[in-house]
């Protein structure tokens, strides 16, 4: 009844979801608006608006009930585009939507994995905080940690290991164990910098066992 189309083919509620008006959409949701057959395109909308950090847009689709877990053809999520881009805003509103944050890309990549490989530290301790599995490997069989170790991400490393991820994890090519800086690519200041986080855990664990 009231999921009237528009001549370009949008109803009141896409409408107003896609010009960021949550009031108008809160309004329209109790009067018994849905997107309806509109939710690929809704999709679509969030996908680019979570990738710009478009907040009240996110905010709009959200309220006028879009799927949070849709994906493109990469398998790519919202909170993985909103992740890529630095969108942390973006990233805690689709985690308090409900977006599922175990999902994998087509890479296998999970959101934690993409947060730890860009050096997103806060989207590392929010993904966290919703109980991200810390230990999901991609198609290569890497880690969120041995992305963090390759790159020399130190407070995504320390972060990762506060949490309990497995260091004893293989991917394709190397195992992880008494040294992970041995993942870095090669690069002497990765791996100085990488050894450098494993020093700093080992001895922020004794202290904080010595206080």
């Amino acid at each position: 009844m009231y999921a009237v189309i528009t001549q370009r083919g949008d109803s009141a509620m896409m409408i107003a979801a896609s010009e960021g008006g949550t009031k108008v959409v809160s309004l329209l949701v109790k009067a018994g608006a849905t997107l309806g057959q509109q939710q690929k395109k809704a999709y679509e909308l969030l996908r680019s608006a979570s990738e710009r950090g478009y907040v009240e847009i996110v905010t709009s689709l959200i309220t006028a009930g879009v799927d949070v877990n849709g994906r493109d053809r990469d398998r790519d999520s919202a909170l993985m585009m909103a992740i890529r881009n630095g969108r942390t805003e973006v990233v805690s509103l689709l985690i308090e939507a409900g977006a599922n944050i175990h999902l994998q890309n087509e890479h296998g990549y999970s959101a934690l994995m993409l947060a730890a490989k860009e050096s997103r530290t806060k989207v590392v301790s929010l993904l966290l905080e919703a109980g991200a599995k810390v230990d999901l490997q991609n198609e290569n069989g890497d880690s969120a940690l041995m992305l963090a170790v390759r790159w020399g991400k130190t407070e995504v490393i320390l972060l990762l290991l506060e949490a309990g991820a497995k260091v004893d994890l293989w991917n394709r090519v190397l195992q992880v164990g008494e040294c992970m800086a041995f993942l870095a690519s090669g690069s002497e200041h990765t791996m100085t910098v990488s050894a450098r986080a494993i020093l700093a855990y080992l001895q922020l664990a004794l202290w904080n066992h010595e206080s």
